[in-house]
């Protein structure tokens, strides 16, 4: 099968409109904010494009971070932006 060849074939950005410096400025926007989340809105407003269309580019970004954690199993005491989960429990209030 023939297909055109870009820069973006075969990868998150292959089939998008947008100028590879938008891809680039999402991603630094994205990893910037990665604490928090990035809103789609955010990125709308930063890109100057539709909300759909950031909103499509956050998912592809959250997808392609999320791919490379899928076996992986944390144990044991973590710590998570300086928070820790487990350990004590707090009893219930009767």
């Amino acid at each position: 099968m023939r297909y055109q060849f870009s820069t973006t074939s075969r990868t998150i950005f292959g089939q998008r409109k947008l100028p590879i410096r938008d891809y680039l400025l999402a991603i630094a926007i994205f990893l910037l904010m990665a604490a928090k989340g990035t809103p789609a809105l955010h990125l709308s407003r930063e890109l100057s494009c539709q909300y759909k269309t950031a909103f499509v580019l956050a998912h592809k970004l959250r997808e392609v971070v999320g791919a490379g954690n899928g076996d992986r199993t944390v144990r044991g005491e973590v710590e998570i932006d300086g928070a820790y989960f487990g350990g004590y429990v707090k009893p219930a209030e009767l």
